[in-house]
């Protein structure tokens, strides 16, 4: 996993948002650096009717960057990974919304992964492949 160590994590997020169909995030803290793919196809999916909930949705969306850096206690306490969050979570407000965030690496190293859906979304198949990056990375 060489290569996710150095600089393929706008790759990883992109390949993720693919084959999962969702918002993929990934969040480097040393940088504070965000990569996202797939807004447009969480849009597609989600169920909302009226237009404050497709702006809580967009909303969310633009204040990625700044909730990592406001929610750092949650993410830097959190030692269960991966975590689901459905209607809401510490990155996300949208009640439309779940997330699936996992923590990848260690230290200097580490890489938050977040996949975002509706709440219909594949739960076991995102699960399967958050848990199977964390193997891969850890070993």
């Amino acid at each position: 996993m060489d290569g996710f160590l150095c600089g393929e994590r706008r790759s990883l997020v992109e390949e993720l948002a693919d084959y999962l169909g969702l918002l993929s995030v990934g969040y480097v803290p040393r940088d504070n650096q965000v990569y996202e793919s797939g807004l447009r196809v969480l849009l597609k999916n989600i169920e909302a009717d009226k237009k404050e909930e497709w702006m809580e949705v967009v909303n969310d969306f633009e204040a990625l960057p700044e909730r990592f850096e406001r929610q750092k206690a949650w993410w830097e306490k959190e030692t269960s990974w991966p975590r689901v969050y459905i209607g809401g979570s510490p990155i996300t407000k949208s009640k439309h919304l779940s997330v699936i965030a996992s923590s990848l690496g260690e230290g200097k190293e580490r890489f938050l992964l977040l996949a975002i859906g509706p709440k219909r979304m594949d739960y076991k198949k995102s699960l399967k492949l958050m848990k199977s990056l964390a193997k891969r990375i850890a070993s």
